[in-house]
């Protein structure tokens, strides 16, 4: 059935993969970020720089152990809990009260650098597979480096100045037009 599925629809793969790709800029996206993290949290300058560092840390751990967390158990997996990463990051860091630096370090930063690292080699790798004699269209249609650029862009701009945490995470996500 799934089989069945691809073959007749080949581009709706890359589609949902490009998706979830937009979700993976976060490390790039992060100047999106910024300012509102350092105004919810009362972060200077420097410990919003320290909360990207550790995001990017926690990036470069998270591609080690995811890769080999997809060798083991397969994309499908790590896929899975890259998701439950990148979600319990940005929900932990909206529970969270104002003003508490560390704790953003630790409820954000983290999980949200390694779901993002989880996520990024298992989407990219089964596009290559699906499409193995087309590595290069499945390469750059699924990282989409285009389609984020134009979400940031008009995501910023679309974030309110002065809203609480819990309405400025759900306006990162891309809306379905960008």
């Amino acid at each position: 059935m799934k089989q069945q599925f691809a073959a007749k629809h080949p581009w709706t793969i890359l589609a949902a993969g490009a998706a979830i790709q937009v979700l993976t800029g976060l490390p790039a996206a992060w100047g999106v970020f910024q300012q509102p993290v350092m105004d919810e949290y009362g972060l200077s300058e420097q410990g919003a720089g320290y909360a990207f560092g550790i995001l990017i840390a926690a990036f470069g751990v998270g591609c080690v152990l995811g890769g080999f967390l997809q060798d083991s158990r397969g994309p499908r997996c790590a896929a899975l809990w890259g998701t439950a990463l990148l979600c319990g990051g940005f929900f932990a860091a909206a529970m969270l009260p104002g003003g508490s630096a560390v704790s953003f370090f630790l409820a954000f930063s983290i999980p949200a650098g390694l779901g993002t690292a989880f996520l990024y080699p298992s989407i990219q790798s089964c596009a290559q597979k699906w499409y193995a004699g087309r590595k290069g269209l499945a390469t750059g249609v699924i990282g989409g480096a285009a389609l984020r650029a134009v979400c940031c862009c008009r995501t910023r701009r679309r974030m309110p100045k002065n809203s609480s945490k819990t309405t400025k995470i759900p306006l990162t996500f891309p809306r379905g037009r960008c």
